[in-house]
């Protein structure tokens, strides 16, 4: 232990430059291609349905987070995961170039065409992301970008269906992490709503097209100050105070949503769902390595979390835009409202901070 805190020290500033680049360059590209405002917009104008709206963040979420239990159990074995990332990692990135090129090249003459293949590519990069999550994870658990070297136990790799069947098993132990993996379900549904936010706006007040980008300026700010704000929270009292600082976000927007006066107005609901994109960068994913009771374990409880989040996450927004065509907006925006209170009671009342 005091040889890895000594690693650590020793290549701080190289991991934090590196890992803070990386991580900032690739979150600057996704903001050209938010799930929240831009992608929906884009869609809409295609003449997308509200279901087809609904798919981009589905298929975005059932990407990144339905493969990882599929691969924890091979991240385990790995000593080194870092070689691992970088091999896979430019099928994560090569869409969103492609994305601009749909744009450029279908848009206009082939608009259907151009709506299959946007989430196409959508799920090529998000499922990729999602392949490497618990490698990902990992690494910057105990290291950044300097990785040293891991020994995993000295046991032999099970199968895929002997590994996925003592999950079962774990999760009937340790129901604190069962019903930190409902209140998040819960919060998949609470974020029902952030793909139709911009279109919502942009009819109900007939907003000019470059009001998508204040809502984008608007979707960063928030991520910006909250990252800053929730990180240094996560530090001193917990990522599980951070979730639940994001849960309320998302009922505060769908509630700003619902009682907006006027296109300005509303451009509060961005920047609270981006405080709430901050909480799950900062804690959601973090404080699932916290749950493991040891660390050749990180990648197991990462798949676990991940994968355990992904069909909610893809329900939700396809339900949202069933809803959306029946109901109407206000529906939604009720219901994701609803679902984010439940999943506060829950966060609050049965989910322990697992760092302590």
């Amino acid at each position: 232990m005091l040889e890895g805190e000594a690693r650590a020290r020793r290549h701080l500033r190289h991991n934090v430059l590196a890992l803070g680049a990386d991580l900032g360059l690739y979150m600057v590209g996704l903001s050209f291609a938010s799930p929240s405002t831009l992608l929906p917009a884009f869609a809409a104008h295609l003449g997308a349905p509200n279901v087809v709206i609904g798919a981009i963040p589905a298929v975005m979420t059932a990407g990144w987070f339905l493969p990882a239990l599929f691969v924890a159990g091979h991240t385990e074995t790995l000593a080194r995961k870092l070689p691992f990332i970088l091999r896979w990692t430019v099928w994560e990135r090569l869409p969103l170039l492609a994305l601009g090129l749909v744009a450029l090249l279908l848009a206009d003459r082939f608009p259907v065409l151009a709506q299959v293949v946007m989430l196409l590519l959508l799920f090529v990069m998000t499922g990729m992301g999602g392949l490497l999550m618990p490698a990902w994870m990992d690494v910057v658990g105990r290291t950044s970008v300097r990785e040293p070297p891991f020994e995993a136990p000295a046991t032999n790799a099970p199968s895929l269906g002997q590994y996925l069947g003592r999950i079962p098993r774990l999760l009937r132990h340790d129901r604190n992490l069962s019903w930190f993996l409902v209140a998040r379900g819960c919060v998949a549904f609470a974020m029902m709503a952030s793909g139709f936010y911009a279109v919502y706006a942009l009819r109900t007040w007939q907003g000019p097209t470059w009001q998508v980008g204040v809502f984008t300026t608007a979707l960063l700010v928030g991520q910006t100050v909250g990252n800053l704000t929730l990180g240094w929270l996560a530090d001193r009292a917990g990522h599980r105070l951070v979730v639940i600082a994001g849960a309320a976000c998302m009922v505060a927007a769908n509630a700003l949503a619902l009682g907006a006066p006027s296109i300005e107005a509303f451009t509060g609901v961005f920047v609270l769902a981006g405080v709430q994109i901050a909480a799950v960068n900062v804690s959601w994913l973090p404080v699932l390595l916290e749950f493991a009771p040891a660390v050749h374990e990180r990648p197991t409880y990462v798949g676990i979390g991940n994968t355990a989040f992904a069909p909610a996450a893809f329900a939700a927004p396809v339900l949202a835009g069933l809803m959306a065509d029946r109901l109407g907006f206000p529906a939604v925006f009720v219901t994701a409202g609803a679902f984010g209170l439940l999943a506060l009671l829950l966060l609050i009342a049965r989910v322990r901070d697992p760092r302590r």
